[in-house]
């Protein structure tokens, strides 16, 4: 298989930013070069991992629910931040319809 990669960077590990004591390392490619038959392997290979990915997140109790350490509640503010997105989204709209007129 014949795949020149444009790009190949391999970032940490870092912290995980959400659980103390936890790291993880980051591999991102870019690649050009691929024939639809190579780019099929490649998708399956993909989609096999993915599948062990999936059956090792079973094995250690993972139940598709994700957790939040911090409980979260509507305040005032979140609100009126969602107010002030609609209004700005209708606003925007409104706005894009007569300029197209």
């Amino acid at each position: 298989m014949l795949v020149r990669l444009l790009q190949h960077r391999i970032a940490g590990p870092e912290p995980c930013p959400y659980l103390e004591g936890i790291s993880s390392t980051t591999e991102t490619m870019l690649m050009t070069g691929v024939s639809p038959a190579e780019l099929d392997d490649l998708l399956v290979r993909g989609y096999d991992r993915a599948e062990r990915v999936a059956a090792a997140m079973r094995c250690r109790g993972f139940d598709g629910r994700f957790r939040s350490l911090d409980e979260f509640s509507t305040k005032g503010r979140d609100v009126v931040a969602f107010v002030l997105t609609l209004a700005l989204a209708a606003a925007l709209v409104t706005l894009d319809v007569l300029l197209r007129e």
